[in-house]
């Protein structure tokens, strides 16, 4: 059986609305070249929101970035810097964690404060007034109204100092299945596409995680070594490599989690999570490395994150999703409010069969608890900031609890929408569920 790599990244969203600006260098990040704010936003009781905010730098020239600091307060689960290349002009919003596949990501911490500084030599690089995006993801747990802020600052390298890239890596599962009122555990063990000298590592798992362990096994058939542990989602430790640590595309990352859901109803991906997240050197692209679809461990998918050219933006999308009545093969229940993701396709990476096998989605958005009851009911998920042109819409409802990589039993539309986006105006397409991976 084939896997369908219908690849991108992440999470689950709430609403929002409030103002993101570059500022002078606030006391808290210390000294730094340049700081930026997202905020402040109102968090209720009880929830949990994701915001998508935009700000620009003014440097005049490209520029190395030495170290980030980043700072947001407590209830602040993770704040995600990701650089982009070409203007947005948008209010804050609500957003798909994990961004979009051309963004490249820069930064990213689950810590009221962190500092994040490079190897003598080794930084980022970012583009004549960069465009960046800040996500920040908020879980009021009081029972009281909060308002918070979050803000990333920069350091810049001196001209000519940075001889070798860095870059951020995910490595995990989307194989996440904890049924009401009960445990479960999930791993993927996958090899990096590329040699990594691992600078940092922490693990990323939501509000039933009960710990997150990594291993490293070598390609040489050397005993296991542990890396990395936690049993504390909400203030996961970040580990630190000072020489680096050595992984080779003939070793793997192993990381295994587990969970204990208290509630009453099941929790998959992107509900839960299990990621071990970090910087590593020399670099030339973001990536993620994870088993899915309801396969075995160490059958993982790695996808680029970032460096993917889709255009200036600037239009609008609606992807109008049904389900056929009945899914002969279907993995699991096709009303049960499962999560649903959609991607447009650029026409040449589309072939008869689905998503050309190196093919990288230029857009991804999810819809998270949409219950489609019956061939009646709908749920439409919106795409911003579009390049004008066409595309195919390819959408997928995670019945069997591997995420959005489509494996056995998953439903998919097998024929694909296609839509004509504009510069004014919303284009609409509608797609049906109406075929289960074999």
């Amino acid at each position: 059986m084939s896997r369908v790599p219908l690849l991108s990244l992440m999470f689950t969203t709430v609403a929002i609305a409030a103002a993101c600006s570059p500022e002078a260098p606030p006391n808290e990040l210390g000294q730094v070249d340049a700081s930026f704010s997202a905020g402040p936003f109102t968090v209720q009781p009880g929830e949990d929101k994701t915001i998508c905010s935009y700000v620009r730098a003014d440097n005049e020239d490209a520029a190395d970035i030495a170290a980030f600091l980043a700072q947001q307060p407590r209830g602040g689960h993770h704040i995600i810097v990701y650089a982009v290349d070409h203007p947005i002009d948008s209010e804050p919003h609500v957003c798909t964690q994990g961004g979009q596949p051309g963004w490249d990501t820069l930064l990213v911490s689950q810590q009221e404060r962190e500092e994040i500084r490079f190897p003598a030599g080794v930084g980022y690089r970012i583009g004549r007034h960069q465009q960046f995006v800040v996500e920040t993801h908020y879980i009021n747990a009081s029972p009281e109204p909060v308002d918070v802020s979050s803000r990333f600052g920069v350091v810049y390298a001196a001209p000519g100092s940075v001889r070798e890239r860095a870059a951020t890596y995910y490595f995990g599962t989307m194989n996440i299945d904890v049924p009401p009122r009960g445990r479960a555990t999930s791993a993927g063990s996958c090899a990096p596409p590329v040699p990594m000298n691992v600078r940092t590592m922490f693990g990323h798992q939501h509000h039933l995680g009960t710990e997150l362990a990594v291993q490293l096994v070598p390609g040489d058939g050397g005993a296991p070594r542990d890396i990395y542990r936690s049993t504390n989602w909400a203030d996961a430790p970040v580990a630190t490599f000072d020489e680096g640590l050595l992984v080779g595309p003939s070793d793997r990352l192993l990381v295994d989690c587990s969970w204990e859901n208290h509630g009453d109803s099941r929790a998959r991906f992107p509900t839960e999570m299990c990621f071990a997240i970090g910087y590593y050197w020399p670099a030339d692209m973001s990536f993620t490395c994870a088993s899915g679809g309801g396969g075995p461990e160490d059958q993982c998918t790695c996808f680029a994150r970032g460096g993917l050219d889709v255009g200036p933006g600037g239009g609008l999308a609606e992807i109008v999703v049904r389900r056929a009545e009945e899914v002969p093969g279907a993995g699991g229940p096709i009303d049960a409010g499962d999560a649903i993701y959609c991607f447009l396709y650029a026409p040449e990476d589309y072939g008869p069969a689905g998503p050309l096998p190196t093919a990288r989605p230029r857009y991804f958005r999810d819809a998270q608890g949409a219950v489609l009851g019956s061939s009646e009911d709908a749920a439409t998920i919106s795409f911003t900031d579009v390049t004008p042109g066409s595309y195919v819409a390819s959408c997928l409802m995670d019945v069997v609890g591997g995420g959005f990589i489509a494996g056995p039993g998953a439903v998919v539309n097998a024929a694909p929408a296609l839509v004509e986006v504009g510069a004014e105006g919303t284009a609409r397409a509608e797609v049906v569920l109406d075929y289960a991976i074999p």
